[in-house]
């Protein structure tokens, strides 16, 4: 009579899936010649699997016995036990994916945490089916997109298709010179100019001023006192706007005019008579459309508005002068007569 195998014959191979995976069963046995398997859901071996691919939903333990040369077939609640491990896959709820806002151009580094899952190992990709993986996860999208994110860990398996966490990388635009009315004028040689801006379309502007269309040097005393004619450049944030690009700024140009000189007037002096009276005179043949001030100090300080004039004794009076693009002469640099 041929002995029953046991199932200490059979090393019976189990293993772990993840839910919705599949599992060959398969065994061995060293000791039994020409071994053929027979695998079955229940202990008292009642009912055989066929198809050996299984899909279990939860771990499910499965009974194997052997047949060979001389050896018949195991007994009912003797098979070997073959245990097949169903880990749960990770959700979108068990993931914290952490978006953010950047500005045209920036970069956005994808990060995620999972308080619940030991061990996390995070995967990001950029479709919600889980087929396109990101492996360089400092992305620069040129506009709002969203990533998804799924996580692996101890006992817990990566999420499934549509299942993934999603996180959103808003991308705002940034202004150009365009929104900024970027308001300049002119001054005179040795006086200020307060740098001033506005962005109607723009909801709570802030502005920034450079010395550079680059926007590397930034202006903090915005009273500039320019030397010669200079072009200044204003940048804007505001409400989902981010600044203007370098070589974006909006241009403001401050025009320095120069002063006339003692030397660009022509003071007409004379002599009278005690008790008579001269009118004050002066040319400017360089300067177009002159306008003549006249002064009793060289200080400029003192200005005449009678320009008919009864001087006691012999009198030096000031005169300056301003014109089309001209400024008025310095204190100290009237002419006189």
């Amino acid at each position: 009579m041929a002995p029953r195998a046991t199932a200490a014959d059979i090393d019976a191979v189990g293993g772990t899936i993840c839910e919705g995976d599949s599992f060959m069963l398969t065994a061995t046995a060293a000791g039994v010649t020409n071994p053929v398997f027979r695998f079955y859901s229940d202990a008292a071996l009642t009912t055989e699997i066929t198809d050996l691919n299984v899909s279990p939903a939860v771990t499910t333990t499965y009974y194997v016995t052997v047949t060979g040369d001389n050896v018949c077939e195991n007994t009912a609640n003797d098979g070997a036990e073959l245990v097949v491990t169903v880990a749960p896959r990770a959700t979108a709820d068990d993931i914290d994916a952490i978006g953010g806002t950047i500005c045209e151009g920036d970069s956005f580094m994808l990060t995620a945490t999972a308080a619940g899952i030991t061990n996390p190992v995070f995967r990001f990709y950029s479709d919600a089916a889980l087929t396109s993986e990101i492996t360089d996860l400092n992305v620069s999208p040129e506009v709002t997109t969203t990533y998804y994110v799924t996580v692996t860990g101890d006992n817990v398996c990566e999420n499934a298709s549509g299942d993934g966490a999603e996180l959103v990388v808003t991308v705002a635009p940034r202004a150009t010179a365009d929104d900024i009315d970027a308001i300049g004028g002119t001054i005179c040689e040795g006086d200020s100019f307060m740098l001033t801006a506005t962005a109607a379309g723009i909801t709570n502007p802030v502005f920034r001023f450079y010395s550079d269309a680059a926007l590397t040097t930034e202006i903090t005393d915005l009273n500039v006192s320019p030397a010669v004619t200079t072009t200044y450049y204003v940048t804007v944030t505001g409400d989902n706007v981010c600044e203007n690009a370098p070589n974006d700024g909006a241009e403001l140009v401050v025009t320095v005019a120069p002063r006339a000189t003692a030397d660009d007037i022509d003071a007409i002096g004379g002599t009278i008579c005690e008790g008579d009276s001269f009118m004050l005179t002066a040319t400017a043949a360089g300067v177009t459309n002159p306008v003549f001030r006249f002064y009793s100090d060289a200080a400029l300080t003192t200005e005449i508005t009678d320009l008919n004039v009864s001087p006691e004794v012999t009198t030096t009076y000031y005169v300056t002068v301003t014109g089309d693009g001209v400024c008025e002469n310095a204190a100290n640099d009237g002419q006189n007569w």
